[in-house]
């Protein structure tokens, strides 16, 4: 039994898949760290070009 659980801690098969989950996760963490300030940035890049787009003026040539 000793022999079959040193096996087993000593055993890498999966450490490849441990690394990816945890670089996946870290990436899914900083996605959703990052998301807020840019939509909040569209946001009022939007806001100033509808202003911007409201305030011209379109006339008919006299």
């Amino acid at each position: 039994m000793r022999e079959t659980f040193c096996a087993y801690l000593l055993a890498e098969d999966g450490a490849v898949t441990v690394d990816w989950v945890v670089l996946t996760a870290g990436v899914v963490g900083v996605a959703i760290v990052a998301t807020p300030p840019i939509v909040d940035a569209v946001w009022q890049l939007g806001g100033h070009t509808k202003e911007v787009i409201d305030a011209i003026e379109v006339g008919l040539p006299d």
